[in-house]
């Protein structure tokens, strides 16, 4: 007696290339081949847009679609030329941000694209190759009074705000090179010293050139003038009255132009006989 097998016909679509086979009823395909075309990455196989796997046992005759999607090489190098790595990226996903370890002078800061820092946010759309970017690290060197502390600063980037540590003098301004900056707007390009400058207060001894004894000290900055409130007052005795007060071996009045260092002045007093009698 004759045995009759009945077949189906299943018609497979590989991006626009049909290929029809026979395949027995009631039977499972199995390890069917996608020919995946060059460039691509298959997805998986649907028949009326529904997922359709090649185990499914099939009845009756199928069109079934081969789904692939685009895939774009990114090669990752280092700044030497050696390829760091490679992968493979489907179209519209991203790639790896890879972190590479720092050196002691210089800092890994990113993957450069067309001579920009690449946004590993964007959807790849293309091949792409990117390079590691490593930026110079230069000491900066704080000179603050006594003390002095380091900072490692990128090529390109600013100091940023420094405060002044010291608070019994008034602070100037930095310097570096002996030329004043502005640490917050300084651009560092390489390794550096930067000074704070201070100006010290001057201390002003009062003393009473009848008995030479200290009445009143104070400090005071080069450049300003002893002001009355600091001036102190003498009380008058019954031979002698307070006159005015007087530069040390000087018997001018007091007054301390801006370009004089008030460190060399120090005011006595010098009194004067009630009688008119000049004391000497």
């Amino acid at each position: 007696k004759a045995v009759f097998e009945e077949y189906f016909t299943l018609t497979i679509d590989r991006m626009g290339s049909i290929e029809t086979i026979n395949v027995i009823i009631n039977t499972a395909i199995n390890n069917l081949d996608p020919h995946t075309p060059s460039g691509y990455e298959f997805i998986n196989w649907t028949v009326d847009g529904a997922h359709w796997d090649p185990s499914f046992i099939v009845t009756s005759d199928i069109y079934v679609v081969a789904n692939y999607v685009e895939v774009f090489r990114v090669d990752y190098y280092l700044a030497d030329g050696s390829e760091y790595a490679f992968m493979d990226v489907r179209k519209n996903a991203f790639a790896i941000n890879y972190q590479l370890d720092d050196s002691f002078t210089s800092k890994f800061i990113g993957w450069e694209f067309n001579g920009k820092l690449f946004d590993f946010t964007t959807p790849i759309t293309s091949n792409m190759s990117l390079t590691a970017v490593y930026k110079d690290i230069y000491v900066v060197n704080v000179y603050d009074d006594n003390s002095r502390f380091t900072l490692n600063i990128l090529d390109g980037e600013v100091i940023g705000t420094l405060t002044p540590s010291t608070s019994n003098a008034k602070f100037i301004e930095w310097q570096v090179n002996g030329e004043a900056i502005k640490p917050e707007t300084y651009v560092v390009n390489g390794n550096l010293d930067i000074y704070a400058v201070y100006e010290y207060p001057y201390c002003i001894s009062f003393y009473d050139g009848l008995t030479s004894n200290l009445i009143k000290e104070i400090s005071i900055y080069k450049g300003e003038l002893i002001s009355n409130e600091d001036i102190p007052t003498l009380p008058q005795t019954d031979d002698y009255q307070f006159r005015n007060w007087y530069l040390y071996n000087n018997y001018d009045n007091v007054v301390l132009p801006k370009e004089e260092k008030i460190i060399e002045v120090t005011p006595v007093s010098r009194t004067e006989r009630t009688k008119g009698e000049i004391f000497e």
